[in-house]
């Protein structure tokens, strides 16, 4: 049941696109469209979502990082409940989408060095909260004056309390 959609904001590289997909015999399952990521309306029940943005040398440092930043800015809100796989070889640039990668895969673009990076979309945070739902509070055992070396530190323990 699954739907195989593809985007470019390029017409000619879509072009491109349909001629590939017309001799690998699969012109009829991948519907391709002509719109920037941002503009896109994914399916509501979720899916995968794989993206090859642009990281070469012909954008702006300041430009990539913006652009990266969109994706992840339009991932966050658009995309709840999906899987985003990027390829990228700006692993600087990655790192501005914004989202913590679930897995990070070294790859190749020819000689290019790539990450394949995946990302799960979801709402709120998976940060845990303390197991056993008591606040806790670290304590020292005794006061810690300025210029201690590390063997003359306090002990630290956690109290818990309700």
């Amino acid at each position: 049941n699954g739907k195989i959609l593809g985007s470019d904001r390029s017409g000619r590289l879509l072009i491109v696109a349909r001629q590939n997909l017309r001799s690998a015999g699969l012109e009829n399952a991948i519907q391709l469209k002509a719109s920037f990521f941002s503009d896109l309306t994914p399916p509501a029940d979720g899916g995968v979502v794989v993206m090859n943005p642009p990281y070469d040398e012909r954008l702006k440092s300041e430009d990539i990082i913006d652009l990266y930043k969109g994706i992840g800015d339009t991932l966050k809100q658009k995309y709840l409940g999906y899987q985003a796989w990027i390829i990228s070889g700006h692993l600087e640039a990655l790192k501005f989408v914004g989202l913590h990668a679930t897995r990070n895969i070294a790859v190749f673009n020819g000689q290019l060095e790539c990450r394949f990076s995946r990302f799960v979309i979801y709402e709120g945070s998976k940060k845990r909260p303390n197991q056993d739902d008591t606040k806790t509070d670290i304590a020292f055992d005794n006061d810690s004056p300025a210029g201690q070396t590390k063997d003359e530190r306090p002990r630290r323990r956690r109290i818990k309390y309700d």
